[in-house]
């Protein structure tokens, strides 16, 4: 049956009209007026187009609690690298900057990255891509799918460390995944000072001995940056310098 005051209201679903049971009085269970539509519908169309356009609740985060677990690990002062290793197939797709590796009857698409972008041997930062390129097929076995985020440094990049004729070295960030104690033959992994309760006082001592002792990336060499401390709890990230840490630069 039809009600005739009803069929232009706006809540009603004209594209139900044409169908067998589309032309029934219902009750919406939202706004508790009536609309025409088929008989198994329970929302009219207003209140349909209004739920849609709702702003979403946000709830409040839950706030970890700070005397939880850290890992302080050595900041080397170099240039930010990625490298990405994808199955050439992903629904998704690959970069456009990305090589394929054969590995046997396997294929791999491997790109690397700087900070912001993914780069080639033609836009390099500082001859990162032309190292992934040249060590592309070891690189894919060492390392596996993912992306491995770490610190490209050495000769001719930032402090240099003491090392000389195209000496470089790419150190991985992701100490809980990679041991420093691993046989690689490409990748290194930033060094650990420090694993326990987040204090700042161990903060403290952690980076005066980094000043005294130097660098454990680069043993003898007097002149490290600083550290990064990792708060499990709070996954999050923060740094410390040894000079200009007052210093606002982001």
């Amino acid at each position: 049956m039809t009600n005739p005051e009803l069929i232009r209201s706006p809540r009603d679903w004209v594209e139900d009209f044409s169908h067998e049971n589309g032309n029934y009085v219902c009750q919406c269970c939202m706004c508790e007026k009536t609309f025409l539509g088929h008989k198994r519908r329970v929302v009219c169309q207003l209140c349909s187009e209004r739920e849609k356009t709702m702003i979403e609740f946000k709830p409040f985060p839950k706030i970890p609690r700070l005397s939880r677990d850290c890992v302080i690990t050595e900041k080397i002062d170099g240039t930010n690298a990625s490298i990405t290793i994808l199955d050439p197939k992903a629904p998704e797709g690959i970069p456009p900057e990305a090589m394929i590796v054969t590995y046997g009857i396997y294929q791999f698409a491997i790109v690397a990255g700087s900070r912001r972008r993914f780069i080639t041997t033609g836009k390099d930062n500082a001859g990162f891509a032309r190292w992934v390129l040249d060590n592309a097929e070891a690189l894919v076995l060492e390392l596996g799918y993912g992306t491995h985020f770490g610190e490209w440094w050495g000769a001719g990049i930032q402090r240099k460390y003491g090392l000389v004729n195209e000496d470089k070295r790419f150190s991985l960030f992701n100490t809980s995944r990679w041991a420093e104690d691993e046989q690689r033959k490409l990748c290194h992994v930033v060094p650990t000072l420090y694993e326990g309760e987040f204090c700042t006082l161990n903060i403290e001592d952690v980076l005066y001995n980094l000043r005294d002792t130097g660098s454990m990336a680069a043993p003898g060499f007097m002149e490290p940056e600083g550290i990064v401390i990792f708060h499990k709890a709070g996954n999050l990230l923060f740094k410390k310098t040894i000079d200009g840490d007052e210093s606002w630069k982001g």
